[in-house]
């Protein structure tokens, strides 16, 4: 019964949280409304606050798990075996459960600091995974040997720093993910025997 209980908990507060992503994509964060999630999910707010002590607690919990799953499915990237190329290009491209929408980034940057730190630690992480793959390649002998990585691993840092401005993005009708997979195809074009 109590497993019965636990099972309910955790498929409503995803179910919540499925809600929240969507509606996140269409209204952002400032706007995304508690009475549009519960009229979709046919819940009171009551309900919502058995699972989330507010907005913003709910806010950080989605940010949390897209995190999460980003940095789990580039572990699993990293593990597998496949050239260069797709691991570098399915690092970029992680599997979401949620999208955390590039539109969002200034207000999570203003106005939640601790996951914009985590934000920025899990691009550090995934450039990192780059790396050490680029490294692995360095290794067998598929990257040319007098490459530093360490320049390759800034300039994706730079990149990827520029990406954050939505209006250079916005100005330049760019996808953020798109950007960075021909980043790192044009520096693999360049470093590659």
């Amino acid at each position: 019964m109590l497993k019965n209980m636990l099972i309910r908990r955790s498929f409503m507060r995803d179910e919540i949280l499925r809600i929240v992503a969507q509606n996140i994509q269409i209204y952002g964060i400032k706007k995304m409304n508690l009475d549009l999630i519960c009229k979709e999910l046919k819940i009171s707010k009551k309900t919502i606050y058995k699972y989330f002590e507010n907005k913003d607690d709910m806010i950080r919990c989605y940010i949390k798990e897209v995190l999460d799953i980003d940095r789990e499915s580039t572990i699993k990237i990293l593990k597998n075996s496949m050239d260069v190329s797709d691991k570098c290009h399915q690092i970029v491209y992680t599997y979401h459960k949620y999208k955390l929408p590039f539109i969002i980034m200034d207000e999570i940057r203003l106005d939640y600091e601790d996951e914009w730190n985590e934000i920025k630690e899990l691009k550090k992480f995934k450039i990192e995974a780059i790396c050490k793959v680029l490294d692995e390649a360095k290794k067998s002998g598929e990257v040319k040997k007098d490459m530093d990585l360490s320049i390759v691993a800034l300039m994706i840092d730079q990149v990827s720093e520029k990406l954050m401005d939505k209006e250079v993005l916005k100005s330049n009708n760019l996808k953020v993910n798109d950007v960075l997979d021909q980043v790192i195809k044009i520096i693999l074009k360049g470093i590659m025997n």
